[in-house]
């Protein structure tokens, strides 16, 4: 049986947790409306040296059409995709390998950031 978009839709995946003392991450995956929504949010002290900011979020949004495609190059047919992505993509750099993977293939998304102080 083909697999299909919306049987993904509402499931999210944890990318990045990560935490020091003067800075924390937090990356997650997840399927709304067939599209893949990368979701990123640093914050801390060295925010605020690096960027001037103590707190940036980000967003990696994949249409569904390059959901799909991104998707069957993960192996959605026969497995997992998001789950693939986890385990391929995870950890500190998660966006950027994922999305270099995604343009090596020609699949396209947007980006949109979000950087404030409390």
């Amino acid at each position: 049986m083909a697999w299909k978009i919306e049987d993904y839709n509402g499931r999210k995946v944890l990318l990045c947790e990560d935490q020091s003392p003067d800075f924390k991450t937090l990356i997650t995956a997840k399927v709304r409306d067939g599209k893949l929504i990368l979701h990123g949010k640093d914050e801390g002290a060295s925010m605020m040296a690096f960027l001037g900011v103590e707190r940036y979020e980000y967003t990696y949004t994949f249409d569904e059409e390059n959901t799909i495609k991104l998707f069957d190059a993960l192996g959605a047919e026969g497995g997992d995709a998001l789950l693939n992505l986890q385990v391929r993509y995870g950890g500190m750099s998660a966006c950027n390998r994922l999305t270099r993977y995604a343009e090596s293939l020609g699949i396209q998304c947007s980006f949109d950031a979000l950087g404030g102080n409390e």
